[in-house]
């Protein structure tokens, strides 16, 4: 007598799982590396840009108040 399949979840995790290939793990971490780079430039340059507006103001503050 055959025995029934598993259902659900099981069928998902017994038949359909596999492990990451190389191929798969190394674009992820380029992904997460560029992504990492994108977003350290991108606070550096809004940091800056902060930096340089809160610097003027300052700066603009201290002219008029000679």
């Amino acid at each position: 007598m055959p025995q029934d399949p598993p259902r659900g979840l099981a069928v998902f995790r017994v038949y359909t799982f596999q492990p990451p290939s190389i191929q798969t793990k190394v674009e992820l971490l380029t992904e997460a590396v560029w992504w990492d780079f994108v977003l350290l430039l991108g606070s550096l340059v809004y940091f800056n840009r902060a930096t340089a507006f809160r610097t003027k103001l300052n700066w603009s503050c201290t002219t008029a108040a000679k």
